[in-house]
Parts: structure tokens; C-alpha cells; sequence
């Protein structure tokens, strides 16, 4: 599948903007790193450069409206946010449940390779879960070597594999709960850690 956009992220004293840009080849390969902004300043679809096709602000404004009516009464509270570790060589290709988990109150970490796990881990303090994508450029086991890292390394940090490369939910092996190449499936299941979390807290 071809990218489409990509996304530009700037921080500063003022917070922390996201520009989103039209484009037509692969993501740049190295460190890329994605930080969602609060809730309080979420990127908002109307808000959306010119450069951005109609087509896509109306996948992300679509998205921002089923997260708002999905969102359960426990995870509106300012205490619940989430930190997400997402691990794809195209994160724009998943722009549309990013989004919809910053609409959350989320903080959503994109990395382009195995190389920026730990440093990413390190700068956020730990991830309450790791998405991860399987095959990466002509590395198809890519996403087997972050799930061993995160056993291996991170102990604890639920994994989910969002690939049609396998099939879904077959042989889960900790730290792994969910295989699936569904984005509902993938938005159902860390809403469900980001429940959990908050429920246990009161």
C-alpha cells in the first residue's frame, strides 16, 4: 500500500504541533517519532492543512467522531492517559487510530524500527502497550524481533500485532493479546487496558 501522508511533529513552549503532508513514497528510514498532544489541544480534522486531500480529512474527522462516541465514561477523566509505543515503517498508514486515540487523551510514540525501542522506552518512562506492524521493508520477521525485545527486555507490556500477515488472535504467546488486522479490534483493545487502568485507580 502506498503512503499518503506523512506527518510532521514540532514541539515548543507553546505545546506541540502536528502538520500532516501529502506525499508519495516510503517513510525515510530511521528514528520517527510521533508525540499526540493533550486532549486540552487535540489536532483537529477541520483544522487540517490544504496539502491534506479531502478524502484523508475525512478519515480523520470520521475517526475523531467514532472515538468520541466510543469513549467510555472511565477514560474521560484527566487521569487516564495512556502511552503508546506504535512500531510500523509506515506510520501514516495508521494516522486514523492515532488520531482517534489522541482524541482520547492518549500520548501515541511512532518509531520506524526495532533500533528506537529502547531509546523511546527510556525517553517516555515505559508504554502501557506496544503496537507493532510484522513485516518491515524486506525484513518479514521484523515484528516477531519487537515482540522478543519486549519479552524479553520489557516485561510486563502487553504487545499487540496489527498485520494481515497472520491469523488473528492464533497462538497467543505473552507478551502478545491480540493479532488482528483490524483497526476496531486494535481500538478495542487498548480503550480496554486504558479502562482497566483507570478502574483500578479508583
Amino acid at each position: 500500500m502506498k503512503n499518503k501522508t506523512t506527518v510532521e511533529v514540532s514541539a515548543g513552549t507553546s505545546g506541540v504541533a502536528v502538520k500532516i503532508h501529502a506525499a508519495t513514497e516510503s517513510v525515510a528510514s530511521g528514528l520517527t517519532q510521533q508525540v499526540m498532544s493533550r486532549p486540552a489541544s487535540p489536532v483537529r480534522p477541520d483544522e487540517a492543512p490544504s496539502s491534506v486531500r479531502p478524502d484523508e480529512a475525512t478519515i480523520l474527522k470520521v475517526a475523531g467522531d467514532a472515538a468520541t462516541q466510543l469513549i467510555p465514561e472511565a477514560l474521560q477523566r484527566p487521569g487516564t492517559l495512556l502511552k503508546v509505543l506504535w512500531v510500523d515503517d509506515r506510520p501514516q498508514n495508521n494516522i486514523g487510530l492515532q488520531y482517534a486515540f489522541q482524541t482520547l487523551g492518549m500520548v501515541v510514540i511512532c518509531i520506524d524500527s526495532n533500533d528506537g525501542i529502547a531509546a523511546a522506552f527510556k525517553t517516555a518512562n515505559g508504554f502501557d502497550v506496544v503496537i507493532t506492524d510484522m513485516g518491515r521493508g524486506n525484513d518479514r520477521q521484523a515484528g516477531k524481533k519487537t515482540i522478543e525485545i519486549i519479552r524479553n527486555q520489557y516485561s510486563g507490556t502487553p504487545v499487540i500485532v496489527y498485520t494481515a500477515r497472520y491469523p488473528a488472535d492464533q497462538d497467543l504467546v505473552p507478551p502478545v493479546i491480540a493479532i488482528t488486522n483490524s483497526p476496531q479490534k486494535v481500538f478495542t483493545e487498548v480503550t480496554g487496558i486504558a479502562t482497566r487502568r483507570a478502574t483500578s485507580k479508583r
